[in-house]
This record gives structure tokens, C-alpha cells and sequence, in this order.
């Protein structure tokens, strides 16, 4: 009889043919069980090496972008009968028989069982605390900005203080792949290791901790090594689709007010 007491599906990520992608209000799992890393190792790196292989594939990078979701959300019940490591293992094994749109059952994840509290600043504190970053932990108590309250009001500061592009993307001249700039696995690895603890994920929430994990595993870290090396080059060539580009270089924005008030703008940058 086969074991339903776990399930491959997040909520709302079982449309993977859409090009249209939303991420889930999902935290997932912290750090990834030493005795799971090398099966997702495994799975992660055959996920990127189809991105190499056909990187205008749409369906390729939206089950890159499903995989946290699937594979690393907390399940709902523990205990041995629910191994956190075997449970990680048959979520992998559905997705790559590819039943990762099954119905969701108890151990599903779920949007409304997230905590609001989760937001304080005690909270927050304490998680950062919690993955060894000190310093982060200071600069959150320090602060003296409050999230804003998302509204009309909100929205249409926002929009004045980010104005759309001033040009179409799409004329943009596509380089030649002799011009772009290429990548080894020494600077790859340097690069994941940078990070600090604790940093935070993307829209898909998988965190460098994740990647680290999957990493530093003794039994399938040079694999992994080797095909996120090839995907981040194909990134680096601009081999990412046009209606994939805005999820994957997108991120989870938090609009601050400012203690002399007003809002602070979400993304600065600098024009040449």
C-alpha cells in the first residue's frame, strides 16, 4: 500500500505549464538533515542541468523555482513515524516520477497556519540570533524604521518614488557569448560560502544555507557543484527567458517608513 502520510504539493504550485509564477507565503525548513543532503543534492543539480540543457523551457525553470516548496516545507506531524529525512526523500522521489501535482494531503503545507507574531521584533531578533548572526540581530534593534501599512496610501508613495523604465528591455542588444562573463566552480563555491548566516531567501525561499548544505555534502557536493556552476553560467550568458526573467531576479520587498517620516523607496540605484 502505498504511504500517504506526506505530499509533494505546495499550495497553488500545481499549474507548472503556466508562465506565470507566484510564491507561496510558505517558511520553509531551516537546514536541510544530513542524511537527506545527498538526495537532494542529487534531485537540485538534475533540476539545473535541465535549465543548461534547455534553458528556454519554461516548464524547466518553473520546477526549479517549485522545488523549496515541494521538497523543504516543515511537515505538520513528527515523531518517528514521520523521519523528517525520509519524509525529504519521498517528496523527492514523487517530483521526479512527477506526481508533484498529487493532492495534498495533512501534511500539506498551509498559508493560514503561518503566525502574524512571527513579525514581531522580539521574534526576529531571536531568529537571527538563533542562526549566529550577531550583527544582524544588533542593526534589527537598533532600527528605528516600522514596516509600512500595505494600503492606496502605501502604494501610490511607492509608485512616485519609482518611476517605470524609461526603455523596452527587449532592444536591449543580446551579447555574444564569447563577450559574457563565465564563471568556474572555485568562485562559485566562494561565493555560496559568502553569505552570512541566516540570509534570507528569494521568492522561492530557498536560502543559501539550503544551497551551502547541498554544498558541503560529502557525497554529492561535487555534483551539485558542477551543475550550478553550468546554470549560473547560462544566467551569466542571458539565457533566461523573457517571461522567466522578472520572477527569478525578483525578491521579497518590505516597504519601511521612515522615522522622520514619509516611506523609504524599495530599490536605489544609480544611473552612469
Amino acid at each position: 500500500m502505498a504511504d500517504t502520510s506526506d505530499s509533494t504539493l505546495a499550495p497553488d504550485q500545481s499549474s507548472k505549464p503556466s508562465a506565470i509564477w507566484s510564491p507561496a507565503d510558505i517558511t520553509l525548513i531551516k537546514h536541510i538533515p544530513k542524511s537527506a543532503r545527498p538526495s537532494c543534492s542529487q534531485h537540485l543539480a538534475s533540476l539545473l542541468r535541465k535549465v543548461v540543457s534547455d534553458p528556454d523551457s519554461t516548464t524547466n525553470w518553473l520546477d526549479l523555482f517549485n522545488w523549496g516548496y515541494t521538497v523543504l516545507y516543515p511537515p505538520k506531524r513528527g515523531g518517528k513515524r514521520h523521519n523528517l529525512s525520509q519524509i525529504i526523500k519521498r517528496r523527492i522521489s514523487s517530483f521526479a516520477a512527477g506526481n508533484s501535482d498529487s493532492d495534498a494531503t495533512n501534511d500539506s503545507p498551509s498559508v493560514q497556519q503561518r503566525k502574524h507574531s512571527s513579525t514581531t521584533l522580539s521574534q526576529a531578533v531571536s531568529a537571527k540570533l538563533e542562526d549566529g548572526n550577531v550583527r544582524a540581530a544588533v542593526r534589527i534593534l537598533m532600527s528605528q524604521d516600522s514596516p509600512a501599512v500595505p494600503s492606496p496610501e502605501s502604494l501610490k508613495a511607492l509608485a512616485e518614488k519609482h518611476p517605470p523604465a524609461s526603455s523596452n528591455l527587449s532592444e536591449l542588444p543580446v551579447p555574444q557569448s564569447e563577450q559574457c562573463l563565465s564563471v568556474d566552480e572555485a568562485k562559485v563555491r566562494r561565493a555560496v560560502l559568502s553569505f552570512p548566516a541566516g540570509s534570507a531567501g528569494g521568492p522561492d525561499s530557498l536560502r543559501p544555507q539550503h544551497i551551502r548544505d547541498m554544498l558541503m555534502c560529502q557525497e554529492a557536493g561535487a555534483e551539485f557543484l558542477s551543475a550550478l556552476t553550468g546554470f549560473v553560467n547560462v544566467v551569466l550568458a542571458g539565457g533566461c527567458p523573457v517571461d522567466v526573467a522578472p520572477i527569478f531576479f525578483g525578491g521579497r520587498l518590505l516597504a519601511l517608513n521612515k522615522k522622520t517620516g514619509g516611506i523609504r523607496p524599495i530599490a536605489i540605484w544609480a544611473s552612469r
